[in-house]
């Protein structure tokens, strides 16, 4: 008679694969940790699109007063070369070094986003932040949402809700709603001139 306290081979087979199968599973649903070394393994766009989202939010939310120390290209070269200078610094997050990045900057006349003027900044979440930035897959857009919402879920009170789906998603549901595609030309007229957090709001939990 087969002893039932001892799996046979082929059950302790199939038990394996399905630990190993929920490992990777709750592997992929850690959210992913913004910090130096994330920094360095991902794309110039992405980088760029983590700052713009990043900048959007911290100066609606949480101070009108911070990002005006240049262009949104140079935020991210000087975010890198601080990394690639300090490697130790590696383990800290990538708004902590953001944010120190911005104090050293030398500041501008007025502040406003990045690559946005005064005029532009009067608009809430600025005047060039809308439809026009989703036109087509691009990289920008992931690093928007992760960059948005990593400065969202910090240093807000959630007044817009949670947000606890994957960025790659949001990135999705935003561009479904504006209407674009893989061809850059595809965007709904009606829907271009929306702001792209009113657009993320939508989807809360």
């Amino acid at each position: 008679m087969r002893d039932l306290g001892h799996p046979s081979g082929s059950l302790t087979t199939l038990l394996l694969l399905v630990c190993c199968l929920s490992l990777n599973v709750l592997a992929s649903d850690q959210p992913t940790r913004y910090d130096g070394q994330w920094w360095l393994s991902i794309s110039e766009r992405q980088r760029v699109g983590y700052v713009r989202g990043f900048s959007i939010c911290y100066l609606e939310l949480v101070d009108r007063t911070a990002f005006d120390g240049g262009s949104l290209r140079l935020y991210s070269t000087s975010l890198t070369t601080d990394l690639q200078n300090h490697p130790e610094s590696r383990s800290e997050s990538a708004e902590s070094i953001l944010l120190k990045v911005n104090k050293l900057l030398p500041r501008q006349k007025s502040s406003s986003p990045p690559n946005e003027t005064p005029e532009e900044l009067a608009a809430k979440w600025g005047a060039n932040n809308d439809g026009d930035d989703w036109r087509g897959p691009d990289m920008f857009q992931l690093g928007y949402v992760q960059g948005f919402l990593d400065c969202y879920s910090k240093h807000t009170r959630l007044e817009y809700g949670t947000f606890s789906r994957t960025p790659k998603w949001y990135v999705d549901a935003i561009a479904n709603w504006y209407g674009t595609g893989p061809d850059p030309e595809q965007l709904n007229p009606s829907r271009e001139k929306t702001r792209i957090p009113e657009v993320l709001f939508r989807f809360h939990d």
